[in-house]
């Protein structure tokens, strides 16, 4: 098990590595999501949705607010912004544990957290990407 993923980091870091230097910010966006899209899908699960059609409908959701956001560049700030708040409340939560756990046991909650999480970590790579030098970091 531990040799294939190995392997696989092998065959894998590389390609990723060419696409991040030499692909254009426009379609490493559209890669960066399909990984962001993955991860919705596993929070999803995170949030009470596991059946196939409701993960599917909630990274939808993740797909149609992700365009919206690309759609208009000037929402960047604003999701960067959201994204170091939500850190910023995910330190809080850690150092008042295990105060404030029943919070993270209602499936809304995490449900909406998640798009939260994962949206302006999609733009910040996308910020970054298409900054300039971007590829470098």
């Amino acid at each position: 098990m531990l040799r294939t993923r190995i392997i696989t980091a092998l065959i894998l870091a590389p390609l990723v590595l060419a696409a991040v230097i030499w692909v254009p910010s426009r379609y490493l966006a559209v890669v960066f999501w399909l990984v962001a899209a993955a991860g919705c899908y596993e929070w999803a699960a995170l949030a009470g949705l596991h059946k196939p059609l409701p993960r599917l409908l909630y990274v939808a959701l993740f797909g149609v607010l992700a365009a919206l956001v690309y759609l208009d560049h000037g929402l960047f700030p604003i999701l960067l912004l959201i994204g170091c708040g939500v850190w910023v409340f995910a330190a809080c939560c850690v150092l008042m544990f295990p105060r404030g756990t029943e919070l993270f046991k209602k499936d809304m909650f995490v449900a909406v957290l998640g798009m939260l999480v994962l949206l302006p970590a999609w733009v910040a790579l996308v910020v970054i990407h298409g900054a300039a030098d971007g590829y470098l970091w």
